[in-house]
């Protein structure tokens, strides 16, 4: 493949990677004010379940209490599929870094700057992803806090995905 083939595709996939992160931001401002954030209480799974329920009686009977730590445990079905909507694209941002790192990975020769911005914000994103379940679970009181410090954190992905993808030049 040559230089330009290479750019290109980076190119190419950075475009779609800081697309997804700027929606990933908007979906998480509509996760935060519609209030749809503990809409799946547990992580990775949502009600104990891989794919979230449609319906309370597909809830355990014992979820009251079960979640009795996360806040209002009343189930909102449009709630829970707003979170795991939320997560789903999440999940698509980790695979979009990933793939955003492989394509860098010529640049190490071609221009390091890249490769090193596309591994920043591919280990940032490992980051998120292993200490948010966490936050979720033990910190829900200081939700309106680490909420903003989230925000910052998705724009500085934003910001960095962005500068990788100019910095090529």
């Amino acid at each position: 493949m040559d230089r330009d083939q290479i750019v290109e595709k980076f190119i190419r996939i950075g475009l779609i990677t800081v697309t997804a992160v700027y929606l990933l931001i908007l979906v998480g401002g509509i996760v935060r004010a519609s209030g749809s954030g503990m809409g799946c209480p547990d992580w990775p799974t949502c009600f104990g379940r891989l794919v979230p329920p449609t319906s309370e009686s597909q809830l355990p009977p014992d979820y009251h209490e079960r979640y009795i730590g996360y806040g209002d445990t009343t189930f909102n079905v449009l709630k829970t599929w707003t979170e795991y909507l939320n997560r789903l694209l999440g999940v698509s941002i980790g695979i979009l870094i990933l793939t955003t790192l492989i394509r860098s990975l010529p640049f190490r020769k071609i221009s390091p700057a890249v490769f090193y911005f596309s591994l920043t914000s591919f280990v940032l994103v490992g980051f998120h992803a292993k200490v948010h379940p966490g936050i979720r679970q033990d910190l829900f009181q200081l939700r309106g806090v680490l909420q903003s410090l989230r925000n910052i954190k998705e724009g500085g992905f934003f910001s960095l995905e962005v500068r990788t993808i100019l910095f090529h030049q």
